[in-house]
């Protein structure tokens, strides 16, 4: 509990009011993941994180004051100019299996001072890239968003499947997404559940178009393609991922390890 109140101590001598207090949020798809849980000033409007840390966790989430019950949250607003967001708390969550959780990751917080959860650090998920705001989009392999670093991808044989997560990362939304994909040297790339025939086989170039049926792709929205890969003969490969819409386009280049 000592350690608690000196932690509470470094937020305020940083500027965060007494008149605040802190929050734990999580991502609604992976509550339990310390990696992807972030500490939040509360007050009485909702819990504020920066418009980056939005992105990441999304439009639903989970979130608990220190010391209270888990509850579930929403996104009521997003400023990406000022890079200030802010969500709301709702009704308890009642999961016992979740509480518990959140409960550990207060205890780690008073007791460790967990980096993982302090404010401003950069993406969990890619440390020391730092988010810019004038992507378009966003995109993630396994759950890795992809930066300058290598991303390491596991194999059986000489298949994979790997999972393609386009994150809108712009204010605007957008009803159709366009993907292509490409590896040097070559692969053959297929949509998982997509049924092959003796002309429709797996392609060099993967394209995919994403068509929103009954709401846009907006800021924080994001959709997953499971895409099969083929014919892996090494272990590094260099991919081109390039993502198209009416209201911006995105060209990425990331070194791919199979492992």
């Amino acid at each position: 509990m000592k350690k608690l109140l000196i932690l509470v101590f470094l937020f305020s001598a940083a500027g965060v009011s007494r008149a605040h207090e802190l929050a734990i949020i999580y991502p609604a798809n992976s509550p339990l993941d310390s990696k992807s849980a972030f500490v939040a000033v509360a007050s009485s409007a909702g819990a504020t994180l920066t418009a980056q840390e939005a992105l990441l966790i999304g439009a639903t989430c989970y979130g608990g004051l220190l010391g209270q019950d888990l509850k579930f949250g929403n996104l009521l607003w997003v400023d990406v100019q000022k890079n200030s967001a802010l969500f709301s708390m709702g009704s308890i969550v009642q999961d016992p299996v979740l509480q518990e959780a959140h409960k550990k990751k207060v205890i780690r917080v008073g007791e460790v001072g967990d980096r993982a959860l302090l404010p401003s650090v950069s993406s969990p998920n890619s440390p020391g890239m730092p988010l810019s705001s004038s992507e378009p989009f966003l995109i993630k392999l396994n759950e890795s968003l992809i930066g300058s670093d290598p991303i390491t991808l596991t194999h059986h044989g000489e298949q994979s499947v790997v999972k393609l997560q386009v994150m809108r990362s712009a204010p605007t939304a957008v009803w159709r997404i366009s993907i292509e994909i490409t590896s040097q040297p070559d692969l053959r790339f297929w949509k998982k559940g997509k049924e092959k025939t003796l002309i429709d086989v797996p392609q060099k170039k993967f394209t995919y178009d994403h068509q929103a049926m009954f709401s846009t792709l907006g800021y924080g929205a994001s959709f997953t393609i499971p895409i099969e890969v083929y014919f892996i003969k090494q272990e590094a490969y260099k991919w081109t991922i390039k993502i198209k819409s009416k209201d911006g386009s995105v060209e990425k280049k990331v070194s791919v390890v199979f492992k």
